[in-house]
C-alpha cells in the first residue's frame, strides 16, 4: 500500500506541475480532451502501480527490430510520427529546424516501411503505428514470461490464410487481468483451453519455437501485451517526460527482468538485461521411429514409404501422404511402450528433410486419459538453428497404463487450394522423461497450484534426465528451483538475484555463437549497398511488416447463385476483402458478408449474399468456442429450401479454429437453443416453419398459377436490364493511404448512372466528377487528374481498352497517376484485359501490342533521381542502366520511357516486397 500510495502522491504532484507550467494552454488541451476524447482520459491512467511480472521470452539474446509507436499504437500510419517509450517523437519528415543529436544520412528521416529517423539515438527506429516488440530470434524456443492461467489461442490466426495477421502464435492470460501475445511461430508446443484457471504454463515454460508465420518478412518474434481492458500495452512502461500520448499505457516497467537485446545492430531504444542461459541438448530419452513394432499405421499401409539417407530421416526411412481438410483418413499411431514408469515425459517429434512441406501438421498426444494436440509447420524444419529436425512439441504426465501414444492424422491446417500440392511427413517421436513415479502423478492436478509445483524437488533430483531443460522450462535449467516457486517469483528478490543467471552472462559467449546476427552485418553481400544494408538488414528485412498489417485479408463467404439454383454442392463462393486491423476480425467479416458482392461478383460471377430480411450485425461475442451473433432488420426469409442467412454465417465464422459453435439472435434477442452446446439459428429461420411456406403458392389453383409462370419473363428482366439504373463501382484513391505509400490505394464508391449510358463512359464520367463531399472529407477519397479534364473518347476491342484524355498533361507524382486508377476502373470488367491511356495529343508510350500504357508525360526521368536517396547513393548507379536501356524502347522519349519503370520499383516494391519476402 505504501507503494501505491507514493506512486499516486508522484502522479498528482507531476500533473500540478504541467498545469503550473503550461497554465491556460493546458486548460485548453484537457478542455478538447474532455470534448473529444474525454472517455479515454477517464480511463488513461491506472489507479495503481503494475506489479512488474514478465521475465524474457527467449534464451540468450536477442535483437531489438521495432518498437511499440506510443504516438497511435493502432496500426494507422496517417500520424506520421513514432514516440518511443523514451519520450522522443519521431517524424516522417524532418523537423525545420532540425534538433540537436545525430543527423540523418542524405538528410532523410523517413527510411520508409514506417521507419523514422531518431536524432537521439542515431538510428533509425520502426514502426509507426507499431503494437508490440519485434525481437529478431530465427527458429528459437519460445518462453512464457509469466505464469499463465489460461492459454487463450494456440495455432493459425487464419488456417485458410497463412499470410494473415501473427500466423501460427499463442496467447496467454495470466492472473492479474494481462495478455501476452507470441506471433510469426513456426510451432506451438501448448493447448488452447477455454476456462479460466485450466493452464498449468509457468514462466519459463517453451510454449513453442518461433518463425516467420503470417505477416512477416522474415523469422522474429512479434511480443505484443495488453491490459485488462484489452489495450496494447508497451512492456516497458513510460519514461519520458509528463503522460504517454498513449493514455491506456501504464508508466512503469512490467519487466522483472529486461530481455538480451545486445545483439542489436546500431543503437537500440530499450534496455538490455541478462541473458538466460541456454540449456543443455536433453537426452536422448525414448525413441519410436515408424519401423518400431509400437508403430501403427490406420488403416494398414495408407501411408507411402520413403527411403532418405540416415540424416534426412530416422533410420534412412519415413512415412507422407497428402493432406485433407477433411476427417482424417491416415493415422500415424506410436504408441507408449508397455511397462513405461508413470511420469512427466517431454514430447519431441522429428520432422524429415524431405516429404514434410504441410504447414500446419497437427500431432495429438493421448495421455492419463486426455487428448491434447499442437500444431507444426513441417515446411520449415530442419534448418539452421534446428538442425536436426527434432521440434519440442510439449511436456504431458503419461500413466504408463497403456494406450497412450503421440498421433499424426492427415487433416491439417493447410490452405485448401495448396493441399494437392503439399505432403503430410511422418518419421519418429522422443519421449524425455522429466520426473518418474507415482509422486508426480500429483503434478497434473497441482500443477495449477504452484506450491505443488515446488516438490518437483524430485525434478531437480534429475538433472540426469537433462532437466526439462530443452523442454522449455528454463526454470528446469538451473533456475528450475526458483523458477518452480512462482511464490518466490513475485517477490522480485528471489528472481533478480539469481545469480545462477549471471553464469549466464559467461554463457552469453556460448551465445555469441548465435551471431546470426553477425550475419545481419553480412552486407558484404552487398558491398555496394554500404549504408542499405544498415537500414534494409535491420529495417527491412525483420521489420515493417512483421507484425498486424494496417490491413487484414479476410475471406468473405457468399452464396453462388449458379450453384444455388442448380442444385450443385458447394453453394458458397469466397471473396476477398481487407479490413483495419484494429477492428475485431469476426465483425469485420460479418460487416463485409452484409454490405455484399460488388458488381463483378454478382453479375458475372454470381455471387449473392442471403440476407432473409436481416440488414446487419450489432455486435458478435466469442465465449467458450462459440460465437453469439446478434442481427438487426427484420426477419423475412427468402427461400423455402432450408438454406438461408445461417448458413453463410456459419461458413464466414467457423473458417476459424477458434470458433466452433455459431448461435444467431434475431433482432429481438431470441434464438432457439440459447443454452445448449451447438448451432442455433432465429426461431423465424426454424426449419419447420419453411413447409408452411411452401402450399401458399400452390393455394392458387394450379391453372391460375401458368399465368403466374408467364410472369417469370419479368423476373428474368431485372437482372438482365437493370432498368431504369445500374449500379457500378468507381474508384478512387484514398488519399491517407496514397501519403503513408500503404496499398491497397484504390477504394470504391457506389453510384447509379442511366443503363442506356454506355458501361465505360458512365464510369469514366463519373470518376472525372470526383468523390461526393462526404467520401472526400470524411472517407478520405480523392481522384488523381494529373491537370487533364476529361476524356473525349473511349473504345474496347479485342480485350484492350483505349482512352483518349483532354487537358494540359501535370503530374503531381510519378509512382502513381491517373493511369493506375483509370484502369482499376475499366479492369473490373472482365472482358477488358487492358488499358491504353493516351495525351491530348493522341499519344502513349505503347500503342499496340497487348500490354498497358500511358502518356510519356505521366513518366519521368526525375523519378530516378528521388528513387535514389531511397536506396542510399550505390542503389542509384543500379538504376542508370535502366535508363539507357529503356530509351531503345522509344527514340523520341528515352529519358521519359526510362524513368517509369524506376517510378514503379520505389513504392510499390517496397510494399510488396516484404510479402514476397514472407516465405523464404
Amino acid at each position: 500500500m505504501s507503494s501505491h500510495r507514493v506512486h499516486l502522491i508522484q502522479q498528482t504532484s507531476q500533473r500540478r506541475k504541467v498545469i503550473g507550467w503550461l497554465g491556460l494552454a493546458a486548460v485548453f488541451v484537457l478542455l478538447g480532451l474532455a470534448l473529444f476524447g474525454g472517455w479515454q482520459v477517464a480511463e488513461a491512467r491506472p489507479s495503481q502501480a503494475v506489479t512488474p511480472f514478465l521475465y524474457p521470452p527467449y534464451y540468450g539474446r536477442s535483437s531489438e527490430e521495432s518498437v511499440f509507436d506510443h504516438s497511435n499504437p493502432i496500426y494507422d500510419p496517417t500520424d506520421n510520427r513514432i514516440v518511443t517509450y523514451l519520450g522522443e517523437t519521431l517524424n516522417k519528415n524532418c523537423p525545420s529546424p532540425q534538433p540537436s543529436g545525430f543527423r540523418p544520412p542524405n538528410g532523410i528521416c523517413d527510411a520508409g516501411y514506417g521507419g523514422y529517423w531518431s536524432y537521439q539515438l542515431g538510428t533509425y527506429i520502426y514502426y509507426n503505428g507499431h503494437n508490440g516488440v519485434d525481437y529478431g530470434i530465427s527458429y528459437r524456443p519460445l518462453l512464457a514470461t509469466a505464469d499463465a492461467d489460461q492459454v487463450t489461442y494456440a495455432g493459425w490466426y487464419n488456417p485458410q490464410d497463412h499470410s494473415s495477421n501473427l500466423g501460427i502464435h499463442v496467447r496467454l492470460k495470466h492472473a492479474n487481468g494481462y495478455t501476452t501475445w507470441y506471433g510469426h511461430m513456426s510451432a506451438v508446443s501448448v493447448q488452447t483451453c477455454t476456462t479460466s484457471s485450466c493452464s498449468d504454463v509457468r514462466a519459463g515454460d517453451v510454449i513453442g519455437i518461433s518463425g516467420t508465420t503470417g505477416n512477416s518478412s522474415g523469422p522474429h518474434l512479434h511480443f505484443m501485451v495488453t491490459n485488462p481492458q484489452g489495450r496494447a500495452v508497451d512492456p516497458y512502461g513510460w519514461a519520458g517526460s509528463g503522460l504517454s500520448p498513449w493514455v491506456h499505457n501504464q508508466s512503469e516497467s512490467l519487466w522483472v527482468q529486461n530481455p538480451d537485446i545486445s545483439g542489436t545492430y546500431g543503437r537500440a531504444v530499450y534496455p538490455s538485461g541478462p541473458a538466460i542461459a541456454q540449456p543443455i541438448a536433453p537426452p536422448p530419452g525414448i525413441l519410436l521411429d515408424d519401423t518400431d513394432l509400437r508403430f501403427d499405421q490406420i488403416p494398414e499401409s495408407c501411408w507411402t514409404t520413403y527411403t532418405t539417407t540416415q540424416t534426412q530421416s530416422q533410420g534412412g526411412r519415413m512415412l507422407a501422404t497428402r493432406p485433407t481438410s477433411n476427417a482424417d483418413s491416415c493415422l500415424a499411431r506410436w504408441k507408449l511402450p508397455l511397462g513405461v514408469t508413470s511420469g512427466m515425459y517431454a514430447v519431441y517429434i522429428r520432422i524429415p528433410a524431405v516429404y514434410a512441406t504441410s504447414e500446419g501438421a497437427i500431432y495429438k498426444i493421448y495421455h492419463n486419459g486426455v487428448t491434447e494436440q499442437v500444431v507444426i509447420n513441417q515446411a520449415v524444419f530442419p534448418n539452421g538453428s534446428i538442425t536436426d529436425g527434432w521440434v519440442y512439441a510439449g511436456r504431458y504426465f503419461f500413466n504408463g497404463a497403456g494406450g497412450e501414444y503421440v498421433q499424426l492424422g492427415n487433416r491439417t491446417q493447410d490452405v485448401t487450394g495448396q493441399m494437392p500440392s503439399l505432403l503430410v511427413g511422418a518419421d519418429a517421436v522422443r519421449l524425455v522423461p522429466q520426473s518418474v513415479g507415482p509422486p508426480t502423478e500429483t503434478l497434473t492436478p497441482s500443477l495449477t497450484p504452484t506450491p505443488s509445483n515446488t516438490p518437483t524437488p524430485s525434478n531437480t533430483p534429475t538433472p540426469s534426465n537433462t532437466p526439462t531443460p530443452s523442454n522449455t522450462p528454463t526454470p528446469s535449467n538451473t533456475p528450475t528451483a526458483s523458477r518452480t516457486q512462482t511464490p518466490s517469483r513475485t517477490p522480485t528478490a528471489s528472481r533478480t538475484p539469481t545469480p545462477s543467471r549471471t553464469p549466464t552472462i559467461t554463457r552469453t559467449p556460448t551465445l555469441t555463437r548465435t551471431p546470426t546476427f553477425t550475419r545481419t552485418v553480412t552486407p558484404t553481400r552487398t558491398a555496394t549497398f554500404t549504408r542499405t544494408p544498415t537500414r534494409t538488414p535491420s529495417a527491412t528485412s525483420t521489420r515493417w511488416p512483421t507484425a498486424t498489417p494496417f490491413y487484414n485479408k479476410l475471406s468473405i463467404y457468399f452464396a453462388n447463385r449458379f450453384q444455388l439454383n442448380a442444385g450443385r454442392l458447394p453453394y458458397e463462393s469466397i471473396a476477398i476483402r481487407y479490413s483495419r486491423s484494429n477492428i475485431s476480425i469476426y465483425e469485420a467479416i460479418l460487416q463485409q458478408y452484409f454490405t455484399g458482392p460488388g458488381s463483378t461478383e454478382y453479375y458475372t460471377y454470381g455471387f449473392m449474399a442471403v440476407r432473409d430480411g436481416f440488414t446487419g450485425v450489432s455486435r458478435v461475442e466469442i465465449q467458450d468456442n462459440t460465437a453469439h451473433v446478434y442481427l438487426t432488420g427484420t426477419c423475412s426469409p427468402e427461400r423455402d429450401d432450408g438454406y438461408n442467412v445461417a448458413n453463410l454465417v456459419y461458413a464466414n465464422l467457423k473458417q476459424y479454429p477458434a470458433i466452433r459453435y455459431v448461435k444467431i439472435y434475431d433482432a429481438g434477442g431470441l434464438t432457439l437453443n440459447p443454452g445448449s452446446p451447438g448451432d442455433s439459428v432465429p426461431p423465424c429461420l426454424d426449419p419447420a416453419l419453411l413447409p408452411t411456406r411452401t402450399p401458399t403458392p400452390t393455394i392458387t389453383p394450379t391453372p391460375t398459377v401458368t399465368p403466374t409462370h408467364t410472369l417469370t419473363p419479368t423476373r428474368t428482366l431485372r437482372p438482365t436490364a437493370t432498368p431504369p439504373y445500374t449500379l457500378y463501382k468507381i474508384y478512387f484513391v484514398r488519399r491517407a493511404r496514397l501519403a503513408a505509400s500503404t496499398p491497397p490505394y484504390e477504394v470504391a464508391g457506389n453510384r447509379y448512372v442511366a443503363s442506356s449510358i454506355n458501361r465505360y463512359k458512365a464510369v469514366l464520367d463519373e470518376y472525372f466528377k470526383g468523390p461526393g463531399a462526404t467520401e472526400r472529407y470524411s472517407l478520405g477519397y480523392s481522384a488523381i487528374y494529373d491537370g487533364f479534364t476529361g476524356y473525349s473518347q473511349v473504345t474496347v476491342e479485342n480485350g484492350v481498352a483505349s482512352v483518349f484524355l483532354k487537358g494540359a498533361c501535370n503530374p503531381a507524382r510519378y509512382d502513381y497517376t491517373i493511369a493506375d486508377l483509370i484502369a482499376y476502373n475499366l479492369k473490373q470488367f472482365p472482358e477488358v484485359q487492358f488499358v491504353k491511356v493516351y495525351d491530348g495529343n493522341g499519344e502513349t508510350l505503347i500503342p499496340g501490342g497487348l500490354a498497358d500504357s500511358r502518356p510519356a508525360c505521366l513518366t519521368s526521368s526525375t523519378a530516378t533521381s528521388t528513387a535514389g536517396p531511397t536506396p542510399t547513393g550505390p542503389p542509384s548507379s543500379s538504376t542508370t542502366p535502366t535508363l539507357t536501356a529503356t530509351p531503345s524502347v522509344t527514340p523520341g522519349g528515352p529519358t521519359l520511357t526510362s524513368t517509369r519503370q524506376p517510378t514503379l520499383t520505389p513504392r510499390p516494391t517496397d510494399t510488396r516486397w516484404p510479402t514476397a519476402t514472407r516465405r523464404p
